[in-house]
């Protein structure tokens, strides 16, 4: 039987989620160990089973600008040590990178000899971003890293069917796999009772969670809320952090709670729960951990139209609008608030317990290490 190391040096824009869930899913299964690299907030400390504890190495390293410029430029000696040494300990026979391993050119060149090599494809094109100039210049070298550790795998892997596809005809002489994208709701998710003090007394809202970034439409949810006056008696909450790269008109957005920070998983539930129905208006969109949250709460969705979003109308979710549409935005969210919500959310509960159990994500990805 193989020796499994999952890989993961980052835990900031879900990855730290998207990461422990899948190695907690192992939990069980004593041939398959983790490496993984956290920062001040101690992800993986706080969400990693403890039954996995003993089977793998949390390091910790600070998330420093110094450190992000130096990631561009080499792998951290440190971080590349420690690995190599565990790997030969455990006697590691497949290495899985789980999250976006921008530093690992040199090393993923050296790991690939030795070792069955498996490299999950994230975003295989950049998303729309308006930022300042230095995060806009880091963001198109991380995606250069990227290129490179892709091309450099022996073995690519994706939550992305639209992905898939593409990689198959860029990389016929590599072999391509596809596993649905693990649920993001973790116990700290499931346990928390913390209220964020923004939305105290609030409730029923329309709910945007995740990270503000121009691909994700936040300027177009934005606008539905504050220029639309059919949505001027309901509440749209925004919570993540994130540039705010849209003109506010603070006299019209009397019905919008803008919580622009890190929001802590113990925070999580209680922004679902007091939701009324949630709302993605992605421009675009290759693979989301999102819909587990929305599923996980049967909170219905409203979302664009965007391939990966296709099935929350084919699946009963709720509704698809036509991307980038506003006026087809507000329909479709005013179309929900009408409906009878039960028979989505027993739909939501059903595609939950179909596509995101800790079961179906391991016998997928051993079917997969094991071919």
């Amino acid at each position: 039987m193989e020796n499994i190391l999952l890989v993961a040096t980052s835990s900031w824009a879900g990855m730290g989620p998207y990461a422990s869930e899948i190695i907690n899913a192992f939990a069980d299964v004593g041939n398959v160990y983790f490496f993984v690299v956290e920062d001040e907030r101690h992800y993986f400390s706080f969400n990693l089973a403890q039954s996995m504890r003993d089977r793998g190495v949390i390091m910790y390293r600070k998330n420093s600008n110094i450190n992000k410029l130096l990631d561009l430029i080499w792998a951290p000696f440190e971080v590349e040590k420690r690995l190599r040494k565990f790997c030969r300990d455990k006697r590691i026979d497949v290495i899985h990178f789980l999250t976006s391993e921008v530093p690992y050119g040199k090393t993923m060149l050296a790991l690939k000899k030795e070792y069955k090599l498996f490299f999950t494809v994230h975003d295989l094109h950049p998303h729309e971003a308006k930022k300042v100039f230095y995060k806009m210049w880091r963001h198109r070298w991380m995606y250069r890293k990227l290129a490179r550790n892709r091309n450099i795998a022996e073995f690519l892997i994706t939550n992305s069917r639209m992905q898939e596809k593409e990689l198959m005809s860029m990389f016929p002489q590599k072999k391509i796999y596809y596993f649905e994208f693990p649920s993001l709701v973790n116990n700290s998710i499931v346990k928390g009772n913390t209220v964020p003090p923004e939305l105290v007394g609030i409730e029923g809202y329309v709910l945007f969670f995740g990270r503000i970034e121009q691909y994700k439409g936040v300027d177009l949810a934005y606008k539905a809320f504050s220029e639309y006056a059919a949505l001027h008696k309901h509440t749209l909450v925004i919570a993540g952090s994130g540039e705010i790269y849209f003109p506010r008109n603070m006299e019209r957005e009397k019905n919008i709670v803008l919580i622009n920070r890190y929001i802590r998983d113990d925070e999580v539930s209680y922004l679902f729960r007091h939701a009324s129905i949630t709302l993605y208006p992605y421009i675009s969109a290759t693979q989301s951990g999102v819909l587990s949250l929305s599923c996980y709460f049967e909170k219905p969705i409203v979302a664009s139209d965007v391939p990966f979003f296709k099935l929350v109308s084919e699946k009963g979710l709720g509704f698809n609008f036509s991307t980038g549409n506003l006026d087809d935005l507000v329909e479709k969210t005013l179309l929900l608030m009408k409906t009878d919500m039960k028979a989505i959310e027993q739909n939501e509960r059903r595609f939950y317990e179909l596509h995101y159990s800790k079961e179906c994500l391991r016998n997928n990805l051993l079917s997969i290490y094991n071919r």
